[in-house]
């Protein structure tokens, strides 16, 4: 739902859920699950979700619509998406969300209140409110990101490259799959490494990030949380002390482009931030393919942005989960993705409902 020409309220995606109803009248399944963006619930004063509700209820089905945030089902990142689940009316049930099983803090902006208010609907019965979930207890803390990415092992070739006055390409071919850094010390490393009978790893492939020699050193000395106004503070520093150490010592005059990012600060706040150890991620998303500066690794010792494995790992896919395609492509489907622990939870709910239709009692607050 975003456009090419950058507006995603004037994105002609937006109305392909016309066709995903289409497919739904003619197939009528049980049930049916539709996921996007949280922006679809105020497009320009319309509220498309409701439309979606509409739409399904018209073609057989109970629907209701709520807001999930991904860490609280163990994903470590507060990614937060509209989910809307149907079952079709002649099976006597209503659709149910799963329980909140972890207690993120959430920061000002997710959740907010026009996400929230009533009276974006004009039916509200469509809506669950997220806050009225109910909760497992005892709910864990949220995973953080240290905790997701505690036993893969540290990527430093970039540095070594950088000592050494050489370079590398970010190809898969490039670099072999590589032991882990120790045991699992978590239970989420153990669900990565482990995920089922079909999926489980021995190694971590994809450990290995872009190369970006321009920023290394100003991704070393940001501090967890900085982003792109800090970033380029930092590397206006870095520019004015390698002038400094010309004028004294001669030799090749640096060239500010070589220290300096391009952007306007006020454009890009967002477009660098240095991920905080002792908290979940912000949204992974599809715009990693492009640029992983919004992700930048928040141990300064490594000095890069995030692999293609931790970002998996921050989407909670499985360590065994194979991504086609070049670095782009990769992290593309990473971000465009439903995290998979999400997923299994939602498919837990769908498994309720169905159980109820069959007149068969399972606990709503048990995931499979």
């Amino acid at each position: 739902m975003r456009s090419g020409r950058g507006s995603f309220a004037d994105d002609s995606r937006n109305d392909l859920y016309e066709q995903a109803i289409r497919i739904l009248r003619a197939l009528r399944p049980r049930t049916f699950v539709f996921e996007n963006v949280s922006g679809m619930l105020h497009l320009r004063g319309r509220n498309i979700a409701e439309d979606v509700c509409d739409a399904v209820t018209h073609a057989g089905y109970v629907a209701r619509c709520t807001l999930l945030n991904a860490a609280w089902y163990g994903v470590p990142q507060t990614r937060e998406r509209v989910f809307i689940i149907a079952a079709r009316q002649d099976l006597g049930v209503e659709p149910v969300f799963p329980p909140r099983r972890f207690r993120p803090h959430l920061s000002r902006g997710h959740l907010s209140e026009a996400e929230l208010d009533r009276r974006n609907w004009r039916n509200p019965e469509f809506f669950v409110d997220p806050r009225s979930l109910p909760t497992v207890i005892p709910a864990d803390p949220a995973v953080t990101v240290s905790e997701a990415l505690d036993d893969l092992p540290p990527f430093m070739a970039h540095v070594k490259a950088m000592r050494n006055g050489r370079r590398y390409r970010s190809l898969r071919t490039e670099f072999h799959p590589v032991p882990y850094a120790h045991a699992p010390r978590n239970w989420f490393c153990r669900k990565m490494r482990y995920w089922n009978e079909q999926l489980h790893s021995p190694h971590v492939t994809d450990q290995f990030c872009r190369w970006t020699p321009r920023d290394f050193q100003t991704f070393a000395q940001m501090k967890p949380g900085d982003r792109y106004p800090e970033a380029v503070t930092i590397a206006e520093r870095l520019y004015q002390e390698a002038l400094a150490y010309y004028r004294r010592e001669g030799g090749r005059r640096p060239l500010r482009n070589e220290f300096v990012p391009p952007y306007a600060v006020e454009s890009f706040p967002d477009k660098w931030r240095k991920l905080i150890s002792d908290a979940p991620s912000w949204t992974v998303t599809a715009h990693l393919g492009k640029d992983t500066y919004s992700h930048i690794h928040f141990d300064s010792r490594q000095a890069r942005s995030i692999t293609i494995r931790e970002a998996a790992r921050l989407q909670s896919f499985p360590d065994a989960f194979v991504f086609a395609g070049n670095m782009g492509d990769a992290f593309r489907q990473i971000g465009n993705a439903v995290p998979p622990l999400l997923a299994r939870e939602i498919g837990a709910a769908i498994r309720t409902v169905l159980a109820q239709a069959d007149g068969i009692a399972i606990d709503p607050k048990i995931s499979t």
